[in-house]
Parts: structure tokens; C-alpha cells; sequence
């Protein structure tokens, strides 16, 4: 049985998601009715800019937390946490722009009310906020708070249309993959050496990565699967080789560090508790290609062990050292794919997880969904407080989990659709916004260099630079609403960021990593991986029989 939603959902104003003919009818309906042009282009953006009048989950004092305290970009509509004031009957929001020296003005009841008014007249630019407490007479009784900030700009088509299908781009990158000297390596020296790919040492990221997309691409280029399962077979018998051994203090877990390179060095006793389950994914996936039993069989050794480990409130803690089996630290994991795993193996008649999996959902719901607190969870990224730290990959995969789930849609579609536009919201720039140089670090875009391409999607807060696989993490939640909906603008969404994906592919396939500097050849091959699977999913959404609405070859 699948976890259910609590009554959280009333408070609230698969692995990979298959999309089959009823989830499309919409979209194809909409497109085949549109044969001369991919998009209603003055529609959508009219559409568009009225949306970024709607505030993405607006704090309320004593009731919702206010999850913006460390944004510095804001596309909607935002509210902040400023404390009334005795005596005030009004509070003005002043918001000068730091480009023009423009003051732009508007009075509201509350100074923790989402600033709509002022908002519909600022056009994007860099601004400093202040809010001042005014008495009945007008008297100014005080400040109440102050901020700096970017308005971005709203979504605006057309943007530069794509170079190639979305399935050819997705293709040609897992065919990449597949030819890499480092990845052909795994079978047959049966060891992953840093010496030969720096990124192995995040095995655990790494080579799951690796093992979807062999089994990915045995999919789509048959004459490749048996060597394309070799390698997958290869790298997962790497990792089981090379777990924690039975004596430790966490036994049987795949490591997340290895070596002494990168943020590797000096980690190698750490686990952090999202990659084990990444690594499990994978190796569901393996067996389902292969019917290797072994690996069904470490998969679920590793969910009995989560199980074991999991707390009453129904979380896990994220980091852990395994030669003791101690906690460290107490951040709290973002479970997302013991969920995944929990319904597959249930779906495969083993259900003895469905009751930790319905504990997880609840905890997601309470302290991810309810608080906002989607704080990131990387491996080279030391773990931050409450907040600061904010990302949106396991956010988007939330909203992607519940749509693809059985739940019905007016239960999940509110939540996904919150959650997408959070992700535009921070992590989507759709055209450049320019920020006076004295602030370009405290508004984090230092990254943003003058080489970057556009649209583009940034990656968390310690690192807001504009990552192919952070566009991948936007264009498939987008998708996945616009599966649900219909709504076109979610959809011209999706494709506005997986046309830049084609647009910057490499000849020989890569999907270049750093979309602030194309040059840059350091390809994290996850993120690869994870751009190709999102543009298969983005094709399914928008390809139509008959001519292409969207003129793509």
C-alpha cells in the first residue's frame, strides 16, 4: 500500500516516471491543436508574469515558517518575516533600486504579508528594501526590517530554439557515457582508480550514476547492451566489494569517499545516508536488466539496515561513521528513495518496509513539505543550519514522487506545483539581471561571469553556479506538472531549459557541466546521467505524431 497523505496536505494551500498515453493526452491534445507554432507565446508570458504575483509558500507568524531568511533572488512574489509593531496602523515597503536609484513604494496592513503590491511595479534589478512602521497619523514609528535582494526576471519566450531532439541530445549522452575510456575500465580492471576518473572518489555517486546509465542505454542502443551491462554489472560488484566490511559498526554499506583528492580527503569514515539508497536504486535497476538476483538482494541488505537505523520520528540522521556506527552531527537525510524502493519492493510482494516508508512520508511531509527546509545534501558540501543551505534536487524529486505515484491529484498537484515554482523562484534565471558590482557577492552572483548561457538553473546556495544537472532537476519537475495539468507553461518551461542542453552539447555527446563557462571541460558524469533522463522524459512530454509542433529534426 502506498504511504498516504496526512492532514498536512489540508494545511498546504519512481525512481524514473514513466509517462504512459493517459499522462500525455493532455499535452498532445494541446500540441496537435497548435500544428504552426510550438507555443502561444504572448499567452504564455502574459501568464507568466501575473504568476510571479503569487508568493511561494508564504510564512505566516506562529503557523508556517518563513523559509527565505538567507535568499537574496526572488521570480515571486516574496514575504518576510518583519514583526508588527504597537501602535502601527500601516507599514510602508520602500524598495530602491541599486542600478537606477529608482524608489519604488507601497503600503500594506502587515509587514509579514507577501509584498504583491510593490512587487507589480519593480522591474528586475537589484534593490534594497526597507520597511517602516507608520502610526494612524502617518507618524513613522520605526523600522521594521530591511533587505537586499534580486528580482529576477519572469519566464519570457521564445528563447533560442533547440539544435536536435530532445531524444537524440539524450542519445548521444549516454552513448558518451558508454564510451569513455574511464567507465570502459570498471570491467576489466574491476576496481574504480581516481587516478583514472577524479569523480571516483564519491564511489557511491558516482558509479550508481554509472549503473543507470548503462541500463538506460542498453535500452536504447541494443546493439550495445551486453557490453553496456557489463560495465553496470562491474561497477556494482565494485561497490559491494568495496562496502564497509561485516565487523563494522555499519556494515554492508556502499562508501561514499574514497581516497585522499577533493572533499574525499581526510572523509573516507564517512557515510552520508542519501548515497547508500542511491546506490540501492541502482541496483534495483541492475537487477531488473540483468535478473541478477545478487544485486536485488544487496538492495534490499541495505534497506533492512536503513530500517534498523531508522529513528521514531521517521527520519534517518545524514552523516555516520562507519567503523563505529555513530551519528555525526545531527542533520537530518532527506529520504526520498527509500520511498522509491520501499513501493518497488512492495510492488514485488515484499512489503515489510511499507510501514517504515509511510513513517518517512510523514516525516517528509512535517519537516520538508511544512517547514520548507529543503537544505542540501551533497558530498562536497559541508551540511549547513536550517536554511542556509537551501537546493532544490530533492525538492523537485518530492514533487516528481508524488505525481508519479497512485494518490489522487487534486491531493498532490497543490504541493508539486508549490515545490516547482520554489524551484524557479531561487534556482531559475531565465535572462540576465544586472547587480552593481558591490553587491555581486552578497546577492551570489559571483558566478555569473558574462559567459554563461541562458536560461539556466543554479545549484544551492553555498554554490549558486548554473549546473546542467540543476536544469535537469527544473525541466523534469516541470515536466512532470505539466504531465499532470496540461498547463503549457510548465511545459514551454521544461523545453526552454532542454533546448539549451541541446544547444551546448558537445560533437562527440558530452553535455558540458558548467553553463557559466562552456570551455570548462569537467564533466561530473552524474549530472550527464541525470540531464539525459530528464530529456528522455521532456521528449515523451512534447514529441507528437505528425509534424513537429517544435520544428526539431
Amino acid at each position: 500500500m502506498k504511504p498516504t497523505l496526512t492532514l498536512l496536505t489540508a494545511l498546504l494551500l519512481a525512481p524514473l516516471i514513466v509517462l504512459n498515453a493517459e499522462d500525455i493526452a493532455p499535452l498532445k491534445q494541446a500540441r496537435a491543436s497548435d500544428p504552426t507554432t510550438a507555443f502561444d507565446w504572448k499567452g504564455l508570458n502574459t501568464q507568466a508574469a501575473e504568476e510571479c504575483l503569487t508568493p511561494v509558500h508564504p510564512g505566516m507568524p506562529g503557523q508556517t515558517p518563513f523559509w527565505n531568511a538567507y535568499a537574496t533572488q526572488f521570480t515571486y512574489a516574496p514575504a518576510f518575516d518583519f514583526p508588527e509593531v504597537a501602535r502601527a496602523a500601516r507599514y510602508l515597503f520602500e524598495a530602491a533600486d541599486l542600478n537606477s536609484g529608482k524608489v519604488y513604494s507601497h503600503e500594506q496592513a502587515k509587514p509579514w504579508a507577501p509584498i504583491i503590491g510593490l512587487w507589480s511595479q519593480m522591474p528586475p534589478s537589484a534593490y534594497q528594501l526597507t520597511v517602516t512602521a507608520r502610526a494612524e497619523s502617518g507618524e513613522v514609528i520605526r523600522v521594521v526590517g530591511q533587505r537586499v535582494f534580486v528580482r529576477r526576471p519572469a519566464f519570457h519566450g521564445p528563447y533560442t530554439p533547440a539544435a536536435k531532439s530532445y531524444r537524440r541530445c539524450a542519445q548521444a549522452a549516454l552513448k558518451n557515457v558508454f564510451d569513455q575510456p574511464y567507465v570502459r575500465k570498471l570491467a576489466e580492471k574491476h576496481t574504480a582508480d581516481v587516478a583514472d576518473y577524479v569523480h571516483y572518489c564519491y564511489p557511491s555517486k558516482t558509479l550508481a550514476a554509472i549503473i543507470q546509465a548503462m541500463c538506460l542505454h542498453a535500452q536504447v542502443a541494443p546493439a550495445d547492451r551486453d557490453e553496456a551491462l557489463r560495465i553496470a554489472c562491474a561497477a556494482a560488484d565494485i561497490l559491494i566489494a568495496t562496502s564497509s566490511p561485516p565487523d563494522a559498526g555499519l556494515p554492508g554499506f556502499p562508501m561514499t569517499y574514497q581516497g585522499e583528492v577533493a572533499a574525499a580527503k581526510g572523509r573516507g569514515h564517512l557515510i552520508m545516508m542519501n548515497y547508500p539508497l542511491e546506490v540501492a536504486l541502482a541496483f534495483m535497476r541492475l537487477h531488473d536488466a540483468t535478473r541478477q538476483q545478487k544485486y536485488h538482494s544487496a538492495a534490499v541488505s541495505l534497506m533492512d539496515a536503513y530500517a534498523r537505523l531508522q529513528r521514531p520520528d521517521g527520519g534517518w540522521l545524514l552523516l555516520y561513521d562507519w567503523r563505529t556506527g555513530k551519528a555525526i552531527g545531527d542533520h537530518t537525510l532527506i529520504a526520498l528513495d527509500f520511498l522509491h524502493i520501499a513501493d518497488r519492493l512492495d510492488a514485488q510482494g515484499i512489503g515489510r518496509f511499507m510501514p517504515n516508508c509511510q513513517r518517512t512520508f510523514d516525516a517528509m511531509m512535517k519537516d520538508r513539505v511544512t517547514s520548507f527546509n529543503w537544505n542540501g545534501q551533497f558530498e562536497d558540501v559541508e551540511p549547513k543550519k536550517d536554511y542556509e543551505n537551501l537546493a532544490k534536487d530533492m525538492a523537485g524529486a518530492f514533487a516528481r514522487y508524488l505525481l508519479g505515484g497512485s494518490r489522487t491529484k487534486s491531493e498532490v498537484l497543490p504541493i508539486a506545483e508549490m515545490i516547482a515554482r520554489y524551484i524557479e523562484d531561487q534556482f531559475v534565471l531565465w535572462s540576465p539581471v544586472r547587480v552593481p558590482k558591490e553587491q555581486v557577492k552578497v546577492l551570489r552572483h559571483d558566478y555569473l561571469t558574462g559567459k554563461e548561457v541562458y536560461p539556466m538553473a543554479q545549484e544551492q546556495y553555498s554554490y549558486m553556479r548554473p549546473i546542467s544537472g540543476s536544469a535537469a532537476d527544473a525541466l523534469w519537475t516541470f515536466t512532470a506538472v505539466a504531465r499532470t495539468t496540461g498547463n503549457r507553461l510548465w511545459l514551454a518551461k521544461a523545453c526552454a531549459l532542454g533546448d539549451v542542453m541541446t544547444r551546448t552539447q558537445c560533437p562527440d555527446g558530452e553535455l558540458p557541466t558548467y553553463w557559466d563557462d562552456l570551455s570548462i571541460h569537467s564533466t561530473w558524469l552524474n549530472c550527464q546521467v541525470f540531464c539525459a533522463q530528464a530529456l528522455l522524459e521532456l521528449a515523451i512530454a512534447s514529441e507528437v505524431p505528425g509534424p513537429n509542433p517544435k520544428g526539431k529534426p
